[in-house]
């Protein structure tokens, strides 16, 4: 059974549960603000985000903000990329040589410009020779989470702004 991300009153509730018991108060302000930087509202990035608030709110006691912003940018540094790794030795476990190489350069580009479409997709399967696959690669992308096209306008986009980054 594939589990999707939490809803928005999901995830507000996860994270006043994950604080009650560190007995750190986030109002609900800041709870949405959050939940709207993590934007793919799964577990572990919430789970992330709360043990680098603790540790920044723990003098006070109450977190803010700006402790959510500084939390966010604690947890892309590359002191971090271990809380990543995995999705990086998942990706390269299920694709080998150069179709691994071209969703490398897939995630980059929409790293880079925050999304892109079926056509530039089809020029890195071509660039990377595996046009006769490349379906399979997106297919994989989106199913396991990286990425999806959701959007109107057909383009592909990060579902995490924590992965893209």
């Amino acid at each position: 059974t594939e589990v999707g991300p939490l809803s928005k009153p999901e995830g507000q509730d996860f994270v006043r549960r994950l604080l009650q018991p560190m007995e750190v108060f986030m109002d609900e302000a800041t709870i949405g603000h959050l939940l709207q930087k993590i934007g793919w509202i799964i577990p572990f990035h919430i789970q992330l985000a709360i043990q680098h608030i603790r540790e920044l709110s723990r003098q006070t006691k109450v977190a803010h903000p700006a402790d959510v912003d500084q939390a966010f940018d604690l947890m892309v540094t590359s002191n971090n990329n271990n809380y990543f790794e995995h999705y990086y030795s998942l990706l390269k476990s299920q694709l080998k040589d150069e179709a691994f190489y071209c969703a490398e350069a897939i995630l980059q580009q929409i790293a880079l410009t925050g999304s892109t479409n079926n056509a530039e997709i089809y020029n890195q399967a071509v660039a990377y020779g595996v046009t006769n696959h490349y379906r399979q690669i997106i297919e994989l992308l989106v199913y396991d989470g990286y990425i999806n096209n959701d959007s109107p306008n057909q383009v592909y986009q990060f579902n995490s702004p924590l992965l893209r980054l």
